[in-house]
């Protein structure tokens, strides 16, 4: 249904069966926050991110909040003095897989127990012995697609490294969504976007990809990869802004889970709080809240 509410822009396809889903997750949060004595919200998180609560989150967040606009604009206006040199050439999607298999094999991923595939919303699914990777392609700007590969070989490789003799005990399960998450984004934004990776990785790209000129140099591929944009798509987001997504996500959360806020009025809302945090507004739907499956 989130497919056919992307096809046709339209939330109010989606509206009835998020709302449904939202009903039962927030009927089993109480029904937790019960047994657990904890707030509901708090028994959700339970799951995510064992040990962490609200209070916590909270603190963290109202320094984000605090700290990070003016930042953006610190940094928007540096770089705008010395712009990296923008890349033209479309680059086949054949081409970026056969990348992303390179960097992969690099980064240990073992394709004998696992595979890369494409789809609409990048995921890692399996388990250590069978694990499924997916990203995004697009001709016109290779960026993404890369990135997101680094992200979900970060997911892949922390499942790879679970101890698969405890596989069916929770020993041997992953630590949560949170930590996941982590491992994730230590690869992309944290190794991946740095002057190392592109001196590693540049070689590699110029040779899969047939190209060649300044554009392709190392430095401007660094300078591409941090570069800081308010742009409405989180997948993409660069690291300054990528917290701010977040951000937003955990108070409109907060807001449907505590009934302030109906699934129907999502996007409206969504649009607000994006104007609020971010100083632009989403054209429609599928720069807002149609976004991507989370």
């Amino acid at each position: 249904v989130w497919r056919q509410a992307c096809q046709e822009n339209n939330f109010k396809i989606l509206s009835p069966h998020l709302d449904r889903v939202v009903e039962i997750v927030r009927e089993k949060a109480h029904s937790m926050g019960d047994a657990l004595n904890c707030l509901p919200y708090d028994a959700l998180l339970e799951e995510h991110d064992p040990g962490r609560n609200t209070s916590e989150i909270e603190s963290i967040f109202q320094q984000l909040g605090l700290h990070l606009p003016p930042l953006i604009d610190q940094i928007i206006n540096k770089q705008a003095a010395n712009p990296p040199q923008v890349i033209r050439e479309k680059i086949s999607k054949g081409k970026q897989k056969d990348l992303s298999k390179h960097l992969m094999k690099k980064m240990g991923f073992p394709f004998d127990k696992g595979r890369l595939d494409e789809s609409l919303h990048p995921f890692t699914e399996g388990t250590s012995e069978d694990l499924r990777i997916t990203s995004l392609f697009a001709e016109h700007d290779f960026l993404p697609g890369l990135m997101g590969i680094l992200h979900e070989t970060g997911h892949a490789m922390y499942d790879f490294g679970l101890p698969s003799k405890w596989f069916f005990q929770p020993v041997g399960r992953d630590r949560g969504m949170t930590v996941h998450e982590s491992q994730a984004l230590l690869l992309e934004m944290m190794i991946g976007r740095t002057q190392e990776f592109m001196i590693f990785a540049a070689p590699s790209l110029v040779k899969i990809f047939g190209v060649s000129g300044v554009a392709w140099e190392p430095e401007n591929l660094f300078q591409l990869a941090t570069q800081v944009k308010r742009s409405f798509n989180r997948m993409n987001a660069d690291e300054v802004t990528y917290p701010l997504h977040i951000l937003m996500r955990y108070e409109l959360e907060k807001e449907i889970f505590s009934g302030s806020l109906r699934i129907k009025d999502l996007p409206e809302a969504w649009n607000e709080k994006f104007r609020q945090r971010m100083g632009i507004i989403p054209d429609n739907c599928n720069q807002g809240c149609l976004q991507d499956s989370h």
